[in-house]
């Protein structure tokens, strides 16, 4: 994987430091309201969010760079490479359907080394 610009970093860490509470992580929609509701992750009722939801809500404009998500997907490939593979999976399926709380935070850490 290619080093993270100064702005990815400032995302991804924000993202870890957000999503280390599990009551802010959510699967399934790229973030919700307190109702459960699907919202935009940049919308100022969200109060849960996945893995790429959260990304987009501290990206400027709620845009995740493409610099980003090359990393992202980099990443993927050396954490889980058989899934990655194999399957052809994206982040958003390893958010809602692979990843528990604790795999979840083990590869946020991997994205920021």
């Amino acid at each position: 994987m290619e080093p993270l610009s100064e702005q990815d970093l400032e995302i991804m860490a924000s993202v870890l430091v957000l999503l280390q509470n599990e009551e802010n992580w959510t699967r399934y929609a790229p973030s919700r309201n307190a109702e459960g509701q699907h919202v935009k992750p940049i919308d100022p009722t969200a109060c849960t969010w996945c893995i790429e939801g959260a990304i987009a809500f501290f990206s400027p404009g709620g845009l995740i760079p493409y610099t980003l998500l090359r990393h992202i997907d980099a990443g993927a490939r050396e954490f889980l490479p058989s899934y990655a593979v194999d399957m052809d999976w994206t982040v958003s399926e390893f958010n809602d359907e692979l990843f528990d709380h604790e795999m979840l935070i083990r590869f946020l850490n991997f994205l920021l080394v």
